[in-house]
């Protein structure tokens, strides 16, 4: 029996990047995110997974196409609850 999310694909479309340079500058920023992405490579492969960060472009064509999908319910999009929290930098603003 296969393991709970075994073989699967994990995308993530928020990539450390631009926080870790802006945290560390450009090249210690840019090294760090490197390391972040293989150790998540490395040990999502472990657990038989494939781990990437996406960038994407908008595009009105794509998502008229994927809003006709969603009414025509090949794709079912998922809305869970979420609860943000304001850290005090942004409030100060």
């Amino acid at each position: 029996v296969m393991g709970v999310w075994r073989n699967c694909v994990h995308v993530s479309i928020v990539s450390p990047l631009m926080r870790d340079m802006d945290q560390n500058g450009v090249p210690l920023g840019l090294a760090t995110t490197a390391f972040k992405h293989f150790e998540r490579s490395f040990q999502s492969h472990l657990r038989g997974r494939w781990f990437s960060y996406a960038f994407f472009m908008p595009s009105s064509d794509l998502m008229t196409q994927l809003s006709q999908f969603a009414e025509e319910g090949k794709v079912c999009i998922p809305m869970r609850p979420q609860k943000f929290i304001m850290h005090s930098s942004a409030a100060q603003i």
